[in-house]
């Protein structure tokens, strides 16, 4: 890619790469509130519900911080308040992305080892954030992720 079309398209990239942080950070919001119930797994139930009527949230309920705002902060069931932890998660992830994209892809898009670095800062900062929630909430730290990361950590400082 020529680098005036890469410093034409960084712009782009970083903001794709800070709305996927949105994204996942909805998923860290799954994370933080499944990973220190012993009866729930990230993966099951398979679908996010309301932990108060226990209602299956639709697509539209599970968009990154616009669902929080179209629903006023409420569950659209049973109208309880939703915490407003979920979109700071959200936006949280969303700003932490944007700006590690903003430190490593200018001037170096092109480079594969760039994507990588920067696949390997959001992992590590998206567990960060995982541990940081659950901390907050239940004073532990699992033992899924602390003891993953002492394994990983070295890896792919090495790579």
């Amino acid at each position: 890619m020529p680098d005036d079309v890469a410093a034409q398209l960084e712009p782009l990239f970083i903001v794709w790469v800070a709305l996927l942080g949105a994204c996942v950070g909805s998923f860290l919001n799954v994370c933080i509130f499944r990973m220190p119930r012993e009866c729930m797994s990230v993966s099951q139930p398979k679908r996010s519900f309301c932990p108060r009527c226990g209602r299956k949230l639709r697509w539209t309920d599970n968009i990154p911080i616009l669902a929080w705002l179209a629903l006023r902060g409420r569950c659209a069931g049973c109208k309880i308040p939703i915490s407003p932890r979920y979109p700071l998660v959200e936006t949280l992830t969303m700003l932490v992305f944007g700006w590690i994209a903003y430190r490593l892809l200018p001037g170096q898009m092109a480079s594969l080892a760039t994507w990588g670095a920067l696949g390997i800062h959001v992992t590590f900062a998206s567990a960060l954030i995982v541990v940081a929630g659950i901390d907050l909430d239940h004073r532990i730290i699992p033992d899924e992720i602390s003891l993953s990361g002492l394994v990983l950590a070295p890896l792919l400082i090495a790579l």
